[in-house]
């Protein structure tokens, strides 16, 4: 799959199932509401804070609303320290 990220952290992605989107805890909720929204799991374990889309669900409009859901949380994020 192809990943993107956002000050270098995981913002949303693609793979087999569909689409990644990185929503956080306190807004997974509302993220598996939307239609066509699942759990993600990687290699059986549940991944908090991740949601797959299933792309059928995710028309141009639908696509820009996950990303702004994901780019809230991932924004907020605090900058990942510089490694040398």
């Amino acid at each position: 799959g192809v990943c993107f990220m956002l000050r270098d952290h995981m913002l949303c992605g693609t793979g087999k199932p569909g689409f990644m989107f990185r929503v956080g805890r306190d807004h997974e909720a509302e993220a598996l509401a939307r239609p066509g929204a699942c759990l993600m799991k990687f290699n059986s374990r549940r991944m908090r804070g991740f949601v797959w889309v299933d792309p059928t669900h995710c028309d141009a409009r639908a696509l820009r609303r996950w990303i702004a859901l994901a780019e809230r949380y991932v924004a907020a994020l605090p900058q990942k320290p510089i490694s040398r």
